[in-house]
């Protein structure tokens, strides 16, 4: 070796060549050949990162994009048999656009001439089976994986296979190692070592994932290899982990919430740490899609009461974050599991929280009977904190629908409620602060209902008194809606510098502690205060990014309320074209889901901008059903505006001779 290595650099000194050693084994191996005084290029693959070797420069082979995978999938097919773009793209994607996997799978189409690309397109969607199925002659990508598995030392393997059974996109240390079996330090070991090899790819900082080939046959693997009882005690784990790790995130980041004790096992995996509930609210939205596929695991595969922990832990991050299709499913899961054990106050929890998720998702009438349900037992077990909350989700109930008295009649109960028990809820577990929360939410809730019925001194009263309340906790949060909602009052009552400041206070709050769907609430609002058009740019930014978000959480009448904001916004600039057409979005959008007060809003700013384009006549009656509307849901404001933008429509039209319904 030594001579051949000497002859080797020898003639490598004189030579300016391109040097390709494939598939090394490690440094090593490599080491002896590269040239120690020579102007050549090597090119070296392998299995593993060979990170040391000196001027070297790493570069990760990345799967292929779609265009490539699909070029390369059509080029020994031709074009006749690839002549369905949708289906070539499906086909590559269940490669996961892999040159190799690709490549097999093209091969044994054009061996098969009687297959279509729908019947290979159906085969690889098999679910088990897709590895089975990429494959040509002798050759498999299951066999290619082999090799680098078998290359692992046991602990490494064991570690592979059970990350397999991970139900989430990704993961991080912790829910590895509780998955693993291993301390936090030793499943980083294990990663890195997973990584070299590149079994694992590392997006973000200590977040990893498999490819999906890789992940389906880790997953293989672990149903192949892994004794039944050893994949059972890692699920475990791994669910017991996220239990555990997401109650305590959520009683930093919502200490004020009611909440059952949840149980926990004796001896959990490492948990991670946070400082704040900043910090633990960055771990839910970074942990979501795991702690969302863990209980979706445990629901379907016999586990359904660590299933129903789980939806009660992240009731409020999932209502918070928009998560609502997931938490759906999820309360209404735990809400079914609970009613068959018999655990009522379990059950009366997950009833409220399907409730609200179903209000947000604009489903009134089912949210409306799950509160009631809610209500109802509530009242059988003396629940007194779930008794003030299904006050408070129902009166949000009448709310959307437009029906203000029946919103104000059922606050009123819950005032009488809290008061009759001293300001306490029933667990008494969160002491006077616990109490100056529930009255401040219901004081706040209470004086919507009043500024709606068009009884303002009384709602700023309410406002006022439920700001201290909420100043005195200390929940920034808490403390930015109650603002926005002062700031709502400040705005009717004409009063446009007090209501631009309490809103530029919010969104100042609100930017750093509010969840997304507060922060655009508060945009939108700030954007009526400001000056149009001087002000015009940073009112359709503020309007836009509060639209853009209520799109992404799927709050279909913020979203509408968001559209209205930007008409108002072009109205004060004369744009009254673009005005009239987000009216019109906001008026079809609140009919579709029966906000009555948001299409009232939008009827009146339909009427207003046709009126300013010439079509009186359509102004007239945009602005007759707003009135009538406005009338029928009792919201005397609304009434009164729509009702003076007609009077003086069908004025204009008699001083110009024509009959206000022509």
């Amino acid at each position: 070796m030594d001579e051949l290595g000497a002859l080797w650099q020898r003639e490598l000194a004189a030579r300016r060549a391109v040097i390709v050693l494939d598939d090394a084994a490690g440094p090593d191996q490599v080491r002896p050949l590269l040239p120690e005084r020579s102007p050549s290029l090597v090119l070296v693959t392998s299995r593993h990162r060979l990170a040391g070797l000196p001027g070297s420069a790493p570069v990760s082979v990345q799967a292929l994009a779609v265009d490539d995978a699909v070029a390369l999938f059509r080029r020994p097919v031709g074009p006749d048999r690839a002549e369905d773009p949708e289906l070539v793209r499906a086909i590559v994607e269940r490669c996961g656009y892999l040159p190799l996997a690709v490549t097999l799978v093209a091969s044994r189409f054009k061996a098969h001439p009687a297959w279509s690309l729908h019947h290979l397109a159906q085969r690889l969607a098999r679910e088990p089976g897709r590895l089975g199925e990429i494959r040509h002659g002798s050759d498999e990508i299951a066999r290619t994986f082999e090799l680098s598995y078998l290359s692992l030392a046991p602990g490494q393997q064991t570690a592979f296979r059970r990350l397999g059974l991970h139900p989430g996109p990704d993961f991080r240390p912790h829910d590895a190692a509780a998955l693993v079996g291993l301390d936090v330090d030793g499943t980083e070991r294990v990663l890195e070592s997973l990584l070299d090899c590149h079994l694992l790819e590392e997006p973000a900082p200590d977040r990893f994932r498999a490819h999906d080939l890789l992940a389906d046959y880790a997953a293989h693997l672990a149903a192949r290899d892994e004794p039944p009882e050893q994949r059972e005690q890692a699920l475990h784990r791994l669910t017991a982990f996220c239990l555990l790790a997401a109650d305590r995130a959520d009683r930093l980041l919502y200490p004020l919430r009611t909440r059952l004790p949840v149980p926990h096992p004796p001896a959990p995996s490492p948990q991670p740490q946070w400082a704040d509930g900043t910090e633990a609210h960055d771990w839910l939205v970074r942990s979501a899609s795991t702690l969302i596929s863990v209980e979706r695991l445990a629901r379907r595969h016999g586990r359904p009461a660590e299933a129903a922990w789980l939806a009660h832990v992240l009731g409020e991050f999932l209502h918070k974050e928009g998560h609502f299709a997931a938490a759906e499913t999820m309360h209404r899961a735990a809400a079914a599991h609970w009613g068959a054990v018999g655990e009522t106050r379990a059950r009366l929890r997950a009833l409220l929280n399907l409730g609200a998720t179903l209000e947000r998702r604009s489903r009134y009438t089912p949210a409306y009977d799950a509160g009631e349900h809610a209500l109802s037992l509530a009242k059988t077990t003396a629940d007194l904190d779930g008794l003030i909350e299904a006050y408070l989700l129902l009166a949000t109930l009448h709310w959307a629908v437009g029906e203000f008295d029946a919103a104000l009649m059922i606050q009123r109960s819950a005032l009488r409620v809290h008061a009759g028990h001293g300001g306490h809820g029933s667990h008494g577990s969160h002491g006077s602060h616990g109490g100056r929360w529930n009255r401040a939410r219901i004081l706040n809730n209470t004086a919507v209902s009043l500024s709606l019925l068009g009884e303002q001194p009384s709602a700023l009263a309410a406002f006022t008194e439920a700001l201290s309340e909420l100043r005195h906790i200390g929940d920034s949060r808490l403390v930015a809606g109650s603002l926005s909602n002062i700031g709502q009052l400040q705005q009717e009552m004409g009063d446009l510098e007090s209501a631009r400041r309490s809103f530029e206070e919010a969104l100042a709050l609100a930017s750093r502690h509010s969840p997304d769907d507060h922060l655009a609430t508060i945009q939108m609002n700030l954007a009526g205060t400001l000056t149009i058009p001087a002000e015009l740019p940073r009112a359709l930014a503020l309007c836009r990014a509060a639209l853009s978000t209520c799109r992404r959480l799927g709050d279909r009448r913020n979203e509408a309320n968001a559209l209205i904001a930007l008409g108002h916004a072009c109205t004060g600039a004369g744009r009254h074209r673009q005005a009239r057409s987000h009216y019109a979005a906001a008026r079809d959008l609140a009919r579709t889901i029966g906000s009555a007060h948001e299409e009232a809003i939008a009827l009146r700013g339909v009427g207003g901008t046709e009126a300013a384009l010439g079509d009186r006549a359509g102004a007239v009656r945009s602005l007759t059903e707003a009135v009538r509307l406005a009338r029928l849901i009792r919201s005397p404001v609304e009434e009164i505006r729509a009702r003076e933008m007609l009077d003086a429509t069908t004025e204009q039209m008699k001083e110009n001779g024509r009959p206000p319904g022509g």
